[in-house]
């Protein structure tokens, strides 16, 4: 599993998992009301050892917003790319022990984390033979996908289309690290984004997506299919905090993201353009925040620390570029979209936690 970033250096990073440094008053703002005795940032920061897990903070903090109210109910789900094996344990930690975790990787080292409750695939995330027999064997369906694996944009798509008719109502694809490389024609936007908006403009035929949302380094959308009315409408809602201004064209959503006081949000909202899930409107969407991922950006603390198996090792976006400074997330409804804006400029990084790295399950 490689964290893919823009830079050569970084591109042969493998991540598993990373660290929140938001402060806890920005984090709280954010995080919608959890039945889970712990939450993802929370029970990161008490990671001192055992099986390393490396995630970005602001990904902790959206996995907590939109998963914390599935605590305590009995899930499915699976990670691609399980490096060190650390985060297999953080799912169930903070979800409940009742759900039953997947984890898939590429090396068979990583059947070393097959535990009661953790069953590991050996396979290639790129391989649609690979997810056809997964989906044999996890024959009804999965709650929450989490990709951290290759971060390549032909094997985060095939993950996407393969994992997301598969995914229960309401629940979770999250595609993690993803890097956007300098220049044009842009290979992510080209391999990654461009053909995710016509799957979803085809998924959204049938009513099958709920919400995109965009976050530095994070796509994560969720699963449509279920009843107006239903507890997974109620589990999708997500808090804003701040005052709002509203918009009705794009040039006015540009200016918006420019200008409005800092810790608010912006609603997008125009009738007359049809659906927001259409792949010209999503296409609108990925393009116009591209810059929300990192490109030559990042930077190792120790310097080269990512391309090794030491345990102190920090990765963060440095310095910010404009776009990553005023937008924390992008959310995309059937019929509107928020843009939020972080009351400060944030720090976007990935610390390592625990003290057992694998050398080769990576």
């Amino acid at each position: 599993m490689a964290l893919n970033v823009a830079v050569a250096i970084i591109l042969a990073v493998t991540t598993d998992a990373l660290k929140v440094h938001y402060s806890l008053q920005e984090s709280n703002a954010n995080l919608t009301a959890s039945k889970a005795q712990t939450t993802f940032p929370e029970y990161y920061e008490k990671v001192t050892s055992g099986r390393g897990v490396w995630k970005w903070n602001n990904a902790l903090v959206a996995y907590q917003r939109h998963f914390g109210m599935l605590a305590g109910k009995p899930l499915s789900l699976a990670e691609v790319g399980i490096q060190s094996g650390g985060s297999l344990h953080m799912w169930s930690a903070v979800l409940g022990q009742q759900v039953k975790v997947y984890g898939l990787d590429i090396l068979d080292a990583c059947k070393q984390f097959q535990e009661p409750n953790v069953d590991i695939t050996v396979g290639d995330q790129g391989d649609w033979k690979m997810w056809q027999g997964f989906f044999t064997k996890v024959n009804k369906g999965i709650d929450i996908l989490i990709d951290d694996g290759a971060h390549q944009a032909h094997h985060m798509l095939t993950t996407l289309q393969a994992a997301f008719p598969q995914t229960h109502p309401g629940g979770y694809t999250a595609i993690e690290d993803i890097s956007v490389s300098p220049g044009l024609p842009c290979p992510m936007f080209e391999g990654f984004f461009k053909p995710t908006a016509n799957f979803l403009a085809q998924m959204d035929q049938t009513n099958m997506v709920d919400s995109v949302h965009l976050y530095p380094l994070l796509l994560v959308v969720r699963k449509g299919g279920f009843a107006a009315g239903s507890p997974e409408a109620s589990e999708g809602v997500l808090e804003y905090s701040g005052t709002v201004t509203k918009v009705s064209d794009w040039n006015a959503m540009v200016a918006a993201i420019n200008t409005v006081t800092p810790g608010s949000h912006i609603i997008l909202r125009n009738p007359t353009w049809g659906s927001f899930f259409s792949a010209i409107s999503l296409n609108n969407f990925f393009s116009t925040f591209l810059d929300l991922h990192p490109s030559g950006n990042v930077k190792d603390t120790p310097h080269g620390c990512s391309e090794t198996a030491e345990a102190l090792c920090t990765t963060a976006l440095e310095p910010n570029k404009h776009l990553q400074n005023r937008v924390s997330g992008v959310h995309i409804y059937k019929d509107h979209a928020v843009i939020e804006v972080p009351a400060k400029p944030p720090w976007i990084a990935a610390v390592r936690k625990g003290t057992v790295w694998s050398t080769t399950c990576r």
